[in-house]
């Protein structure tokens, strides 16, 4: 087919041209380099919804016409970076591990003897507060604070949370969303009382030291405050619903499992490297996820409260 074209002086009727995208599988060179896009985790999604959208040669693309191929970028996506990158790594550390204890052979020490001695040389010892009088409340606290039930029992009452969490989708009934509602004051409730029982047994500048117990404040913190505002806005009618404050700090759960893990023992190998490996850009992309999140809320909460001040016609 043809268009018109209005940019020159005097309108010419153009032929129409499919343009290739900046990423294709047209060849072994241009896939191989779509691939090595999409394991970077840049663009990938535009390069997915190029591939699902792709019909038959020299035909134009239909809107998810391929959906089984979505299968294909996710796994990838998941698998490519997070095992086959981080296996590369560690094959280039342990070479260069073998090339050390090959230098170190020359010396007059063992490799157990040179382990014992850098351990004694790098080992800190553990610092662990506990109340002098065993006749007091503060200890009797702390003795049921520090008890590995207690450990546990908070760790399923966050998993549960966070169950609780991905349970909510769009247009639930009212019943539904009060009862995730109730669910979530009940665990606020529960862990704000881990912060009290905390702060009683280890005392205030004891408990606030560990940053962990930090994060857990203030994480609780923003709970309470999340359920305040919430109530706030639904009973002004001038503001958005709740729809538009679900939540406050959602990607909590997952560092609050992982303070609680740090006390047991240590994470599998398979998961402690990438996590490692990938902890300079892990608190950026949560940050980016829930940036994202709440732009996508808050315009879904625009679109069914016309009358407020965001939607005002007339506003600067």
């Amino acid at each position: 087919g043809q268009y018109l074209d209005y940019e020159k002086e005097e309108v010419e009727a153009q032929p129409r041209q499919w343009k290739k995208y900046d990423f294709h599988y047209d060849n072994v060179l241009w896939a191989l380099l779509t691939l090595f896009t999409v394991s970077t985790g840049e663009g990938w999604p535009m390069v997915l919804k190029h591939s699902v959208d792709a019909t038959y040669e020299e035909q134009g693309p239909s809107p998810g016409y391929r959906m089984e191929l979505s299968i294909f970028y996710v796994v990838y996506f998941v698998v490519f970076p997070f095992f086959f990158v981080n296996i590369f790594v560690a094959l280039i550390i342990i070479t260069f591990q073998e090339q050390g204890d090959k230098v170190m052979s020359e010396c007059s020490l063992e490799k157990n003897e040179r382990a014992c001695i850098d351990f004694a040389i790098s080992a800190k010892p553990l610092t662990r507060y506990m109340p002098q009088n065993k006749q007091s409340f503060q200890y009797k606290t702390w003795t049921f604070v520090v008890s590995p039930p207690f450990e546990y029992f908070i760790m399923a009452m966050i998993a549960l949370n966070t169950a609780v969490l991905m349970m909510k989708f769009y247009d639930a009934p009212y019943e539904y969303e009060l009862m995730l509602k109730c669910l979530n004051i009940v665990f606020t409730s529960m862990f704000s009382m881990e912060c009290v029982l905390k702060i009683i047994a280890f005392g205030v500048l004891n408990y606030f030291r560990d940053a962990w117990n930090v994060f857990d404040f203030v994480t609780v913190l923003g709970s309470i405050t999340d359920i305040l505002v919430t109530e706030i806005a639904v009973s002004d009618m001038s503001c958005p619903p709740s729809g538009a404050r679900r939540g406050f700090l959602p990607e909590g759960p997952l560092p609050r499992c992982i303070s609680r893990l740090r006390l047991r023992s240590p994470l599998p190998g398979c998961m402690e490297a990438p996590l490692q490996g990938r902890s300079s850009g892990t608190g950026c992309r949560l940050g980016r996820c829930s940036f994202l999140r709440e732009r996508v809320v808050l315009r879904g909460s625009l679109g069914q409260w016309p009358e407020s001040r965001l939607e005002a016609p007339g506003d600067p």
